[in-house]
């Protein structure tokens, strides 16, 4: 009897372990070694610990496993490649191999110490070329006879060569002597670079002018809805500023300074072909924003090709009876990626997240509805209140921008879930900002507490490390005062490890409220926890 329990008592605990034990099924191709590891970590509730420098995330894997353990698992993946593991508990930890003796003795008899020269296509050595390893940190400088040499190459290795004003060349590392190797002179780009000018184009090489040109892929990137803000900081001599935060609204532009007493210094805007008469559109009572509109805004940015700006005596040309003007020209794309090409009356070719449609120009001016200017409203108090924090949304939103900047990301989040209030009067709602958003772990506050002379004290605690909680952590803040509606950004002050991050806020915020959030962003740079919102304390 006791025997049969005793055997029974075995038969539960293998089936119990068996039940326990996480199977793991896999079917990749060319997927990154880290979302890999990332699926493992979802399906075995095992922890990975490695270095990001170790484990290339670009590194494509290929892996097809049903119902594997996580041995079995971790053996096909790290099959061929220079990195072992080893489990601890709940926990796999990552690392490089160390090469065995015989691999060493193998490595030595691979490298080679190459030398060459470098030569233009006359036979003349090219001194001050760059010669560098792909891949590696190895690299070397010509002298003046074009001479290089470097030692302990890998004869697989290839050498990569650039000059300036030169093609960059490859060759291949193979032997200790590589000859005279020719670079053949880059030919130039400007001859490619077409510029509008009017009611003609003309190229970068025989433009006499002072033009300047801003390209839709410049544009598009901005996280801005009016085009004319897309050129500030762009254009030499351009000044820009919007009469009110509201978007749509009227602009003050002046080109290279106040040029004009009688005749206005608004430029003259010309949008295919088309000039349109800028006192008119901007300045006599059209209904909308601060009682005027600007022309661009009712054309959407990323339907605009390019943007040309006419400085000189170069513009008399087109615009004959207001010489003293200058212009700007907006060109609208036509054609997308050949799928629909030319321009039909009023219909041009235009894109949306990478599909092609036809659109219709502009033809009138319309005041907007009580709906969209609610719509602006909040735009421009999301706006307003995210721009100081350009470089913080940057970085924070950096996983998930996709088609879309990171800005653009924010703003969407903000619009939809971040505003109260009725209009006009909207506000944001502190609890819901968010500034990072990614898969790093947050920690927990332990304490929020603000000392004299506006000293604010901040103390965490962390769960347990792994892939997603590293000690190396940078922490950052983000503090907002109300009352002067100012921010002030702490960004890497403390380690994840340290637990504690002490701030000196300005001396004017004493007396004031303010609100804290808190975030983290690994070593690398290219990871971030989501921001967490602290709680708001009076400064002393």
């Amino acid at each position: 009897m006791r025997l049969t329990t005793v055997i029974l008592i075995a038969s539960l605990v293998q089936v119990s372990a068996a039940t326990f034990a996480q199977r793991i099924t896999l079917s990749e191709r060319k997927a990154s070694l880290e979302n890999i590891l990332k699926e493992i970590r979802k399906q075995s509730g095992y922890d990975f610990y490695y270095d990001r420098k170790v484990v290339v995330a670009n590194r494509q894997i290929a892996i097809n496993v049903k119902d594997a353990t996580l041995e079995q698992t971790l053996s096909k993946v790290f099959a061929g490649l220079p990195l072992e593991y080893t489990i601890d508990e709940k926990i796999v930890v990552i690392k490089e191999k160390m090469p065995s003796f015989l691999d060493r003795i193998v490595s030595a008899f691979n490298t080679v110490d190459t030398r060459g020269k470098i030569v233009g296509e006359n036979g003349a050595p090219i001194a001050g070329a760059n010669v560098s390893v792909k891949g590696t940190s190895k690299s070397a400088i010509t002298d003046q006879n074009g001479s290089f040499y470097i030692a302990g190459v890998d004869e697989r290795s290839i050498l990569v060569i650039s000059y300036v004003g030169y093609v960059t060349k490859e060759v291949a590392a193979g032997a200790t002597s590589l000859g005279n190797i020719t670079l053949i002179i880059g030919s130039s780009d400007l001859q490619e670079v077409t510029i509008n000018k009017g009611y003609y184009n003309t190229t970068q090489r025989l433009n006499t002018g002072n033009v300047s040109s801003v390209k839709s892929d410049v544009i598009s990137r901005q996280p801005v809805s009016d085009i004319l803000t897309a050129l500030e900081g762009r254009v030499p001599g351009l000044y820009i500023s919007q009469n009110s935060g509201i978007p749509g609204g009227s602009f003050v532009i002046k080109l290279r300074g106040q040029n004009s007493i009688g005749n206005g210094n608004n430029p003259l805007y010309v949008i295919d072909n088309i000039p349109y008469n800028t006192t008119n559109v901007l300045q006599s009572g059209i209904a909308g924003a601060n009682g005027a509109i600007n022309i661009f805004s009712s054309i959407r940015p990323n339907d605009i090709e390019s943007i040309e700006v006419l400085k000189d005596d170069k513009s008399r040309r087109i615009n004959k009876q207001i010489i003293i003007k200058q212009i700007i020209m907006a060109t609208y794309k036509n054609g997308i990626n050949g799928a629909i090409s030319g321009k039909v009356g009023n219909v041009v070719g235009a894109t949306c997240r990478g599909i092609a449609y036809l659109r219709s120009l502009p033809e009138t001016i319309k005041a907007p509805t009580e709906k969209q200017i609610n719509q602006r409203l909040k735009f421009a108090v999301v706006m307003g209140w995210l721009q100081p924090l350009l470089k913080i949304i940057n970085i924070g939103y950096q996983i998930l921008s996709g088609y879309k900047t990171s800005m653009n990301r924010a703003v969407s989040y903000h619009l939809t879930e971040a505003v109260v209030g009725d209009a006009p009067d909207y506000q944001i709602d502190f609890k819901k900002a968010i500034f990072s958003r990614g898969e790093l772990l947050v920690s927990w506050i332990l304490e929020l507490l603000c000392l004299v002379n506006a000293v604010l004290s901040i103390k965490w605690d962390n769960g347990p490390a792994s892939a997603f909680c590293n000690d190396d952590d940078q922490a950052s803040f983000v503090i907002y005062n109300p009352e002067k509606e100012a921010f002030v950004t702490f960004t890497d002050v403390a380690t994840r490890q340290q637990k504690e991050a002490v701030l000196q806020l300005p001396e004017d915020f004493a007396g004031d409220t303010v609100h804290c959030w808190q975030h983290f962003v690994n070593a690398a740079g290219d990871a971030v926890s989501t921001s967490v919102y602290l709680g708001e304390v009076m400064v002393g």
